[in-house]
C-alpha cells in the first residue's frame, strides 16, 4: 500500500498477534515486568539417540498464583504449586518450553530491562536448537554467564544510582 511503512507492518503484526492470543499491550507489559523480576531463561540439553539438542524454556516463581495465571491463559503451559517447609510461604511456578517460550520471549521482549539481552539470545538459541552449529553452545553459555552475573549486580548501581 502506498504510505505505508515497512514498520507499520510489523506493528500491525503485533497487534494481530497479540489480539490472537487474546490480551493487549498492557498485559504483556506487566508480564515482562514479572519475568524481570521473577523469572529465568533456562537452557536445557536434550540428548536422545539422534539428536544433541538444547532447548530453552521460561520459568516465574513467585507466592502469589494470580499472575502466573494469567501468563498461563496467554502462553499455555503449567502453574505449579510446590509446598515448603511449616512457617515458609507456599510457592507456585509458571513453565512454558521451546516454540512457547520463543514466541514468549519475542512477545515480551520491548518490554525487558534487566532480562533483554538473555531473552535476544534465547530467541537465537531457539533458531539453533537442533543445528550442528558450534554457535549454540557459545549462545547457551552466554546466557547462564549473564544469569550469574546479574544476581551480583546491586539493583541500585544497575540504575546508576551509588550511595
Amino acid at each position: 500500500m502506498p504510505g505505508h511503512l515497512k514498520g507499520d507492518n510489523i506493528l500491525e503484526g503485533r497487534a494481530a498477534t497479540l489480539e490472537l492470543l487474546g490480551t493487549n499491550d498492557l498485559e504483556i507489559a506487566y508480564i515482562a515486568g514479572l519475568f524481570d523480576g521473577e523469572g529465568c531463561v533456562f537452557v536445557e540439553h536434550r540428548k536422545t539417540r539422534l539428536q544433541d539438542g538444547l532447548s530453552i524454556s521460561v520459568k516465574i516463581g513467585m507466592t502469589t498464583p494470580e499472575p502466573l495465571y494469567l501468563c498461563q491463559r496467554i502462553f499455555g503451559g503449567k502453574v505449579l504449586l510446590h509446598l515448603t517447609r511449616k512457617g515458609w510461604h507456599d510457592s507456585y511456578d509458571w513453565r512454558i518450553y521451546g516454540t512457547r517460550a520463543d514466541l514468549f520471549y519475542r512477545i515480551i521482549e520491548p518490554y525487558l530491562i534487566l532480562k533483554k539481552e538473555q531473552a535476544n539470545l534465547a530467541i537465537s538459541l531457539h533458531s539453533l536448537c537442533y543445528s550442528k552449529s558450534p554457535l549454540r553452545h557459545k549462545l547457551a553459555e552466554k546466557i547462564t554467564s549473564l544469569k550469574l552475573k546479574n544476581q551480583a549486580i546491586n539493583p541500585d548501581e544497575q540504575n546508576g544510582n551509588q550511595r
